[in-house]
């Protein structure tokens, strides 16, 4: 039997903290949900966090916000 197929998007907005850097407890309640998920689902995932891409890593590294996007 075939597993039905879930694909989760999840926001950058959503992971991150007061300080804008990705929380911690978040990412481990989301990561203990989808291991009970996927005893009976294939899941894809797909990650934001373009804004704290933008925001932060890439003023390090010198992009501008074409480049960083």
């Amino acid at each position: 039997m075939l597993k039905k197929r879930i694909l989760l998007k999840i926001s950058g907005e959503w992971l991150r903290n007061n300080d804008n850097v990705i929380c911690h407890f978040k990412m481990e309640n989301l990561l203990e949900q989808i291991k009970i998920l996927k005893k009976n689902y294939n899941i894809a995932i797909v990650l934001g966090g373009g804004n704290i891409f933008r925001g932060k890593i890439s003023d390090t590294l010198g992009l501008e916000q074409a480049q960083g996007d």
